[in-house]
């Protein structure tokens, strides 16, 4: 087993950098910066132009050991495919190399439903999941051209997060784990054969935020493939879980 890498933890200088390049690439003035209490490294920042104040979000490299897709500009250049093909996402205003950060659109809203009725829960369900259709129906070509990983075949196409994931978890694991074996093993040998159509994928699903009683955007596609669009829905039930 390997040891786990540490987070990020940009410094002073590297959160210096990345305020001068928020300020070139709008031409504005940085005149607040608030640090998310997060695992990952991200702010809202608060840019002045021409007596004007927009609100964008800065969204760092996490490190650490846990991320299939570890290159942050992987996520940058899908979310700006989604959103040139009108999905619901941040728009992306621009990248940086050093320190890793994504410069986009900040949304509003929460992940707390808690204080809607069920009519309008069940409304903006239904929003969301006309969101994912529509996601599920772009073309996977571009996507593809990106450098996200297009499977063929049922197989492939079924097992392409389980593949993704296995040499994290050949690596890192510590101790005999039969039971995850046996799951391993039942996925492998239980494969639907007829779903042979790849769609492009959140897969870590559910993720959006609502305001004023209605959905806003979509967010947090580190982990989107090419795969199976049934895996959206299933994975949407897991998070409902917790």
């Amino acid at each position: 087993m390997t040891n786990a890498a540490p987070l990020n933890n940009y410094d002073d200088e590297a959160v210096g950098r990345i305020t001068a390049f928020v300020e070139q690439l709008t031409g504005g003035k940085v005149v607040a910066l608030e640090r998310l209490v997060r695992w990952r490294p991200s702010w809202f920042v608060d840019v002045e132009s021409e007596g004007t104040v927009r609100r964008l979000h800065l969204r760092g490299d996490r490190g650490g050991d846990v991320s299939i897709f570890p290159d942050l500009k992987r996520e940058a250049d899908v979310i700006a495919l989604l959103h040139s093909q009108g999905l619901p996402v941040p728009e992306i205003y621009g990248y940086l190399a050093d320190p890793p950060c994504i410069v986009m659109e900040a949304i509003e809203g929460t992940r707390d439903f808690s204080a809607l009725d069920a009519a309008t829960k069940s409304a903006i369900g239904r929003v969301y999941m006309q969101a994912v259709a529509a996601m599920h129906r772009l073309p996977v070509e571009p996507f593809a051209v990106a450098g996200v990983h297009r499977p063929e075949g049922a197989e492939a196409i079924a097992l392409v997060g389980l593949d993704a994931y296995m040499p994290h978890y050949r690596r890192t694991k510590s101790r005999p784990e039969p039971l995850l074996e046996f799951v391993i093993g039942w996925l492998r040998r239980n494969v639907p054969r007829h779903r042979d159509r790849a769609s492009f994928i959140q897969f870590d699903s559910g993720q959006y935020l609502v305001d004023q009683g209605a959905m806003t955007k979509l967010y947090d596609f580190e982990f989107s493939m090419i795969g199976d669009p049934l895996v959206d829905i299933a994975t949407m039930g897991m998070r409902n879980s917790y």
